[in-house]
């Protein structure tokens, strides 16, 4: 039998079971796992799987019998059910229809995770037409494609602490680095999956886009000890809310951005977190703390003339200069057009 069947029908012996489930009565259960080859090894194989059960939060307990009582292992029924979320069927519903909109994405983390947890508020909701049990009933769409494969490597290597090594192509220059990473936390952001950890080759705390990554490989050591621990202080949704500019690549700067009239109201959207050091009938002007030049620029171009970057005057340099070797760009294109 395979591990993750063999883990789930664990589950469910215990949870049927209404007293203490003698060592014998798993080996009958089970007389494939733990019933052939040596005594000694089929302890420890069982001992591994509960092990690993202890990891999911569901720990085995051992109890000794008392009168008629017999010796053996029970589960904590209360670490295993949900507790009870006292939400409103519409509540539980609207909860359900976020799950399985996750579900329906090519790339998540976690999925069968997200399901089982599906299943379990369908039971909680009860019988009512049209809610509760008739939600599980419901299929889930699967979108196009695969996705990128190293979304789940490392959502797994962020909840057992395992540190991953992969190939890493910056945007900017191109270059391609080799980085060993303790990986703290993974978010979706912008539209991209982003890894957030300790770079052992910076040794910093960064943060990179999944999208380019290469030859990811996480450390399968010791898988039950961890490699390292995440600081106290440390807090993922911060990067989950975070403007690109904001990691850190350069040393901080602080940059003086002047918004239109008809941009104004980006202030309270892109550019939230911002100091508004002028607000009038003629636009915005703010103050950004900007670690990513190239972020900043490659954030500011698409709203055209309706944002100017009024300080310092070493961005304002770059910025004008990446707008005229646009400029040329699009006027021979326009050129060979023409002549073809």
């Amino acid at each position: 039998m395979e591990r993750a069947e063999r883990l789930l029908d664990l589950v469910a012996l215990f949870l049927n079971a209404r007293e203490a489930v003698a060592w014998s009565e798993i080996q009958e259960s089970f007389p494939d796992d733990y019933g052939r080859g040596s005594a000694e090894a089929n302890i420890r194989k069982f001992e591994r799987d509960k092990a690993d059960l202890a990891e999911l939060g569901l720990a085995l307990t051992y109890v000794q019998g008392e009168d008629r009582d017999k010796d053996g292992y029970l589960l904590d029924r209360g670490a295993y059910y949900l507790p009870d979320l006292t939400l409103a069927t519409e509540e539980l519903a609207v909860l359900y229809a976020a799950g399985a909109a996750a579900l329906a994405e090519a790339v998540f983390p976690f999925r069968e995770d997200l399901a089982h947890a599906l299943k379990k508020m369908a039971f909680a909701a009860g019988d009512e037409p049209g809610v509760g049990r008739d939600w599980s009933r419901v299929v889930v769409p699967r979108a196009a494609g695969t996705g990128h494969a190293f979304v789940d490597d490392l959502s797994r290597a962020v909840a057992s602490r395992k540190f991953v090594e992969f190939d890493y192509q910056a945007q900017a220059s191109g270059e391609q680095t080799r980085r060993k990473i303790d990986p703290y936390g993974l978010v979706y952001r912008f539209g991209a999956w982003v890894v957030v950890g300790y770079c052992h080759l910076r040794k910093d705390l960064r943060s990179f886009r999944v999208d380019r990554i290469g030859k990811l490989n996480v450390n399968v050591a010791r898988p039950r000890s961890a490699d390292y621990e995440v600081p106290a202080d440390f807090k993922v949704a911060t990067y989950a809310v975070a403007h690109p500019w904001e990691f850190r690549r350069h040393a901080p700067i602080d940059v003086k951005l002047r918004l239109s009239a008809a941009l104004a109201w980006l202030a309270d959207r892109t550019f939230a977190g911002g100091q508004v050091l002028e607000r009038g009938r003629n636009g915005v002007t703010l103050g950004l703390k900007v670690r990513d030049q190239d972020a900043l620029i490659r954030a500011l171009l698409p709203l055209g003339p309706g944002v100017e970057i009024q300080a310092p005057e070493a961005l304002r340099t770059r910025m004008r200069q990446l707008l005229k070797e646009l400029l040329a760009q699009h006027a021979s294109g326009e050129r060979r057009r023409k002549a073809g």
